[in-house]
């Protein structure tokens, strides 16, 4: 389901993918429908009482009105899930050039969730704890771009450097 994620249900919900604004998630949601032939109704983005616009044109293979077993749909709802899948995982520290050459850039995630990040000399790198590093770093607020951000990073540049992070 689409939703705002608050301090009162952000334990409660397991975030997939994260949208600077509420159109972007049904725009992204309503793309992956077509594609995998999903059923508007069921993806929460038709309202209609009998079948969904998607049946009506062919698109929806009547998922929403029963005529279409549950395991059939729900392997394609699998796939559309992959699809949009893309949080972080896990805790880690992604390593980067600093501000000059004797530095380096720390940036963490825990929990898939941006937490900071912090420069550090390159003699000072081979010492340091990465999970209390970790710990210590102060978030910045909920920046529903920063996991985009890192996770365009990562899969952009070639041999970025992680290390990862035991909690």
């Amino acid at each position: 389901a689409i939703g705002k994620r608050t301090t009162k249900n952000a334990g409660q919900l397991e975030i997939v993918s994260e949208y600077p604004k509420l159109d972007h998630a049904r725009t992204h949601l309503q793309s992956l429908a077509r594609q995998f032939e999903l059923c508007e109704k069921l993806c929460n983005l038709d309202f209609r009482e009998q079948a969904c616009f998607y049946h009506s044109i062919k698109k929806c293979q009547g998922a929403c009105i029963g005529q279409e077993p549950p395991e059939s749909y729900n392997e394609r709802v699998e796939l559309a899930a992959q699809h949009l899948h893309r949080g972080l995982q896990g805790s880690f520290l992604v390593v980067d050039r600093g501000r000059h050459d004797a530095e380096h850039a720390l940036i963490g995630v825990r929990e898939g969730a941006f937490c900071g990040y912090v420069f550090v000399e390159q003699t000072e790198l081979s010492g340091l704890y990465p999970q209390e590093l970790l710990n210590d770093l102060q978030p910045p607020g909920p920046d529903p771009d920063a996991a985009r951000i890192i996770r365009g990073f990562l899969e952009s540049k070639k041999g970025v450097r992680t290390i990862p992070v035991k909690q």
